[in-house]
Order: C-alpha cells, then sequence, then structure tokens
C-alpha cells in the first residue's frame, strides 16, 4: 500500500477508512475483494475533491493469498492526528493473521520431529457475576483468540499436523438463543465466516476424534510467567484413556510462537496503541486542577471506544496524583481513582485501550496545571533522556 497525500486529506480519510476496513473483513471471494478496493478507491479520491485539496489521493493496497480485505486501517495508525471524528465500531477482522499464527505453531511443532497428531485446544467461558444472571461482555482466551478468531464462548479447536486442517468445535445453541442474542449461525456460516477446514457440534467431539484416530494428541498445559497461573489443557470425556496425549511440548511452543508478530499483529498493535497514545493526549489537554482521578479515566476509556472502536481496556486505568503515584496498582476497587487533583500535582496515568484481543500498555506522568515546578521539570526530563537513550540503543539481538 501506499498513501499520496496532504496531512489534511490523512485526517480527513482515516476514520472512515479505518471504519470500511472493519465492516468489510475478509472474504475468499475475489470479485467482492476488488470491488471493495474499487469502491475505497472511489471514496478516497472523491473526500479529497470535495475537500478542495490539491494534491492528488492515491490508494494503493496489497491483495492476500487466502485473504480479500485489503489493509486500509494500517492508514488509521500512522500519521500524525488521531481520528478527527465519530468512527463507528472498529472491528479489525484478519483471517490472514489466524492462518499465520496456525502455520507458525505447526512449523515449529515439525521442526522439533512432531509431524502427526492434533493440537487440541479449549476456547473461554461465559462468566456471571457472583450469583446473579448477569453476564459480562466476553472476551476470549487469549491463545484460542491468537490461533482461531473465535469471538464467542463454549469453543474448542483442533490443528491436524499431518493434514494442516483446522477444525472448531461449536456449542449448539438452543432455540431461545435467537430471541435473546440474535440470529443462530449454521456450522456453513460459522466455516466460512473463521476460515477453517470444517465445524463440528462439541458433543460431537468425541466421535470426531474417533473418525479420526489421531496417534496423539498435543494439549497445553503450563504457567503463565506474568501471573504464575497454570494453562489448563483442553479435555474431552475418556481422552486419556483413549489417546497418547502429550501435554509437555505444546505450552512453550504456543508461547514462542505469540511472542514473534506476523505483520497482521504488528499492523493491529499500531492502530490501538496510536489510539491509546492519542487518547492520553486528548486527556492532558482536559485535565485540571479541581477534577478527579476518575474523570481522567473515563475520558480516556470514551476516547478509545469512540475513536477507535475499543471496546476493552487491557487493564484497569490508574490515574494516580499527587501522593497515589507512587502506589504500583491503584486504581482498584478500594481506591478507585477517587482523589481531588490539586495544583502542583503530578498525575501518573498508566492506561492502555485494547482491540481484538491486542493491548496496548502506555504510562504518562503530567503536572495536572499543565505546568511544571523547577523540580518537577528536572525530573521528568531526566527520565524522558534516559528513555530515549534505552530506545536508541535498542536493536535486534
Amino acid at each position: 500500500w501506499r498513501v499520496v497525500t496532504g496531512t489534511e486529506a490523512l485526517r480527513r480519510l482515516r476514520p472512515q477508512l479505518a471504519v470500511n476496513e472493519g465492516l468489510a473483513r475478509f472474504s475468499s471471494n475475489r470479485r467482492l475483494q476488488q470491488s471493495t478496493a474499487n469502491a475505497w478507491q472511489r471514496w478516497a479520491h472523491h473526500v479529497a475533491t470535495a475537500a478542495g485539496l490539491s494534491g492528488y489521493v492515491s490508494v494503493l493496497a496489497r491483495g492476500r493469498r487466502n485473504a480479500g480485505m485489503h489493509s486500509m486501517a494500517r492508514m488509521a495508525s500512522v500519521g500524525p492526528e488521531a481520528p478527527a471524528s465519530k468512527t463507528e465500531n472498529l472491528a479489525v477482522y484478519s483471517l490472514l493473521l489466524h492462518q499465520q499464527a496456525r502455520e507458525a505453531v505447526v512449523a515449529r511443532m515439525q521442526k522439533e520431529g512432531r509431524k502427526e497428531g492434533v493440537l487440541f485446544f479449549n476456547g473461554g467461558e461465559d462468566a456471571v457475576r457472583h450469583d446473579t444472571d448477569h453476564e459480562d461482555v466476553f472476551r476470549q482466551e487469549s491463545t484460542f483468540h491468537y490461533l482461531f478468531g473465535v469471538r464467542e464462548p463454549g469453543y474448542a479447536g483442533a490443528i491436524d499436523l499431518a493434514k494442516g486442517t483446522t477444525t472448531l468445535f461449536a456449542p449448539r445453541l438452543p432455540p431461545e438463543y435467537a430471541l435473546w442474542m440474535g440470529r443462530i449461525k449454521s456450522l456453513d456460516r460459522i466455516k466460512e465466516h473463521y476460515g477453517v477446514s470444517e465445524v463440528v457440534y462439541e458433543e460431537d467431539v468425541v466421535s470426531w476424534f474417533q473418525s479420526n484416530a489421531p496417534k496423539k494428541i498435543y494439549v497445553q498445559r503450563g504457567e503463565n510467567s506474568d501471573s504464575g497461573r497454570e494453562v489448563m489443557p483442553a479435555e474431552f470425556p475418556d481422552m486419556r484413556e483413549s489417546y497418547d496425549v502429550d501435554e509437555e511440548v505444546l505450552h512453550d511452543v504456543v508461547y514462542q510462537c505469540r511472542a514473534r508478530k506476523n505483520e497482521e499483529e504488528i499492523r493491529l498493535l499500531r492502530y490501538v496503541n496510536r489510539i491509546s497514545s492519542d487518547a492520553h493526549l486528548a486527556m492532558m489537554r482536559q485535565a485540571k486542577p479541581g477534577m478527579r482521578e476518575y474523570q481522567l479515566e473515563s475520558m480516556f476509556a470514551y476516547y478509545c471506544h469512540y475513536n477507535g472502536g475499543c471496546r476493552h481496556l487491557s487493564y484497569t486505568p490508574i490515574a494516580g496524583s499527587g501522593p497515589n503515584a507512587a502506589v504500583l496498582h491503584y486504581g482498584h476497587a478500594g481506591a478507585p481513582n477517587d482523589r481531588k487533583m490539586e495544583d502542583g500535582d503530578i498525575v501518573l496515568c498508566d492506561m492502555g485501550s485494547e482491540l481484538y484481543c491486542y493491548a496496548s500498555d502506555i504510562t504518562n506522568s503530567f503536572p495536572v496545571s499543565g505546568t511544571f515546578t523547577a523540580d518537577q521539570r528536572i525530573i521528568f526530563e531526566t527520565v524522558a533522556a534516559m528513555q530515549s537513550a534505552v530506545l536508541g540503543a535498542m536493536k535486534p539481538g
């Protein structure tokens, strides 16, 4: 891709192009790919002309193997300004991201001599609040999202090492689901939507394994080194009695693959970090003595959702002013960002948004009044210089 335009054109084009990517999604239909690309070309040129801009806008997007949506949201992740107007919910969706993730895991397994067998994973489950019927907004388990991109709860997935095929096991939803939650997708629709080889109902997982008779089943068990919590392996009835099950290998393979981001993942990370960075700037502009810390938190969440489609935040926001800035995980339920900020305070804002299970994490400190004291400036500029020096020295290896 290449964008040839002025700053003003990019400012006007970026919000709608970001939205269009989210709504278009990838498709294996080549005719749809081309018609979509042509429509975006015409739209971009129309906006530039209507804006009275001198200079020609050219949007060239690369086609993708097994993927039809062009990466127009790259334009949303670069440039000097944030989205300038309201955008619709941006659900950036890329089949290629998950296809490349699965290929990376299979390639690493085969490199280690494991060329046959099935990799078996469980997705996340829905949760309710304590003893109520309130369902929290579901967020998929990260590894399952990485490999399959499934947004709904209750799924499992399998990858055949020898065949290279992918199977999803979907929950069979009751008829009343359609009344409360919307249309129930057919298995064929799920298969097309997630770009997998086949979809069967979760209740048929045992018969599927019996039919495929894998020599070995690899499941993921291991510890998350950040949290210290254990990843529990996928299971189905009598699995260990009927098959050779390996739970030693897959965890490290998956985490090594997740540590190296493919091109589509980098695109998403650039976008979500851009939105979060601009949200921090917007928050700084509005901050003033007399406000409550939670007002900064609410501004950040609003900006990221309204302008970037980021419904989730990466973690509980920290808006620690004055002495609260020294509390590492301030902002929790017992200290909910509720102090009134005063003139002379420095406020530390540790906040990041998340889109499509890809997260940003940004910490920024600034004077509530907009003006540093002499001592505050010395400390701030010293830390900023140290950060620049570290970034300048970083390199592969």
